[in-house]
């Protein structure tokens, strides 16, 4: 009797859980694929993306971007977020390292998290927030100020280098929705 209880627990558990565990598994081979996740949010508007507010810089510099968290944000993600937004900036073919009127990418990182123990049972979760602004660079007028996020939700993407990645997407995505399509840059739409 105690067999037939155990095994019809066992059943009904395998199959309760079945399709949670093949909804993870699809999640984690589409996030291996599609790769960070970068989310924006705009505290200090630049301007209407359609009127293109940043059409008159011709180069996009990347200052400091500094820990503002008490010591706890990784080494590796200050030292590499300015070349992945330079890497990210020329992917999507907005000017760097040229004359003329620049902005100046700026900001600091306020808030990380690496995956908890119970995260990694239910998908881990997590994420580095940094305030960024954009400057510009002749004047050191705020020009606009956002929130940017790098986040990973699969074990596949967990760990310093995706959340850095990630906020480099989402720097990059807020200054390439407010800048003009010009001849021979790459826009998502021409992808």
């Amino acid at each position: 009797m105690k067999r037939a209880i155990g095994l019809s627990v066992l059943v009904f558990s395998v199959a309760f859980l079945m399709p949670g565990c093949l909804g993870r598994a699809i999640g984690e081979a589409y996030e291996g694929v599609t790769g960070p996740k970068g989310v924006v949010k705009e505290v200090k508007s630049l301007g209407p993306k359609e009127s293109r507010p940043l059409a008159g810089y011709a180069n996009f510099e990347v200052g400091q971007i500094v820990d503002d968290f008490g010591g706890q944000v990784p080494p590796e993600l200050l030292a590499n977020i300015k070349p992945y937004i330079l890497q990210r900036l020329a992917e999507k073919g907005l000017p760097t390292g040229k004359s003329g009127k620049a902005a100046l990418i700026r900001g600091r990182v306020f808030y990380y998290e690496d995956a908890s123990v119970s995260g990694h049972l239910f998908g881990p979760f997590e994420e580095a927030l940094a305030v960024i602004e954009l400057v510009d660079k002749s004047s050191g007028r705020v020009l606009g100020e956002a929130i940017c996020i790098g986040r990973t939700t699969k074990s596949v993407r967990k760990g310093v280098d995706n959340k850095t990645q990630g906020m480099a997407d989402a720097v990059v995505t807020w200054i390439d929705e407010r800048y003009p399509d010009v001849e021979g840059r790459t826009t998502p739409k021409q992808k």
